[in-house]
């Protein structure tokens, strides 16, 4: 794993040092003029796989909590590189259940549901962090959940520790 360290300040009052991922456009582990905070990885488990039971006369339905629900079901363009600049577009069926995206096979209907695959707010709640002045709210930007499988660490110039 690579890490970077960069102090970042802007003339709208981003002053932030730390580390970050490559291509990361904030300090994920870090400190501003009031708080500092550290992320710890745990192991938690973050992927459930569903087996559905299809309809047997409709495959693209399917039984959820005792009732036939339709699966949402649309073509995706998927470009493949046959070599050098070649390429050819292929159509293929994308599924999605209730529980998250749908792959089918010869053995059966399967769904995957992943922690915050619904949720986008990885950067809003980095940027929250790094702006934030005190715990109350560097406690409102992490309560976002951007990120699933990690611990937080927190200590602000106050003395608060979380």
């Amino acid at each position: 794993m690579t890490w970077y360290e960069a102090h970042l300040h802007s003339e709208e009052g981003l002053d932030v040092a730390g580390a970050l991922f490559p291509g990361m456009p904030l300090v994920v582990h870090g400190l501003n003029r009031f708080c500092g905070w550290a992320f710890t990885v745990n192991k938690p488990d973050l992927i459930d796989i569903y087996v559905l039971t299809t309809h047997p006369e409709d495959p693209d339905r399917y039984l959820f909590d005792g009732e036939w629900r339709e699966l949402e079901v649309r073509e995706v363009p998927i470009r493949v590189r046959l070599f050098g600049r070649l390429t050819w577009t292929v159509r293929k069926e994308a599924l999605r259940s209730v529980h998250g995206p749908v792959v089918r096979s010869t053995h059966g209907t399967y769904a995957v549901r992943y922690a915050n695959m619904d949720r986008a707010g990885l950067y809003e709640q980095l940027y929250r962090m790094v702006r934030a002045r005190d715990l109350d709210e560097w406690l409102r930007a992490v309560s976002l959940r951007g990120f699933a499988s990690f611990n937080l660490g927190y200590a602000d110039r106050e003395g608060n520790i979380a």
